[in-house]
């Protein structure tokens, strides 16, 4: 028996105007990333700070250490996706570095998605932390 022809034509537009990926697949949900943590007073590397990337829209957080040099990476995060047009592409993407003895240092960037795919890592750069004074600022 025949699918009846409207039918057949309804499911065609539907899949083309939508882009529907109805298979599972990894969607990039935010880019490599990569920095370096130094004193700014000194320009020192700092070892062993904690950085924390957290990607809001999944309440996901991952964590990565600096090495000697201050350097710290995150690879790309994917997460299981079912349809490309689901709105992936304002993924808010927290870094945030902590070191004893430093005020923390926090940005926001946007990333992840199939609006994002092929695009540049997250390069923070050098970012300088700077020392905490024992005295409380106005």
């Amino acid at each position: 028996m025949k699918p009846p022809f409207l039918l057949t034509v309804f499911a065609l537009l539907l899949t083309l105007n939508t882009g529907c990926v109805i298979f599972p697949h990894g969607e990039l949900m935010a880019p490599p990333a990569q920095g370096r943590a130094v004193d700014s007073g000194t320009l020192e590397p700092l070892r062993h700070a904690r950085v924390v990337r957290r990607i809001e829209r999944l309440d996901r957080e991952r964590v990565a250490f600096t090495d000697a040099q201050g350097r710290f990476a995150f690879k790309q995060d994917r997460d299981l996706g079912w349809l490309l047009m689901v709105d992936y592409a304002a993924n808010q993407i927290q870094y945030r570095i902590d070191a004893i003895g430093y005020r923390s240092f926090e940005t926001n960037l946007y990333g992840g998605g199939s609006f994002y795919r092929g695009r540049q890592p997250h390069d923070l750069g050098i970012v300088p932390l700077h020392r905490e004074s024992g005295r409380i600022e106005p």
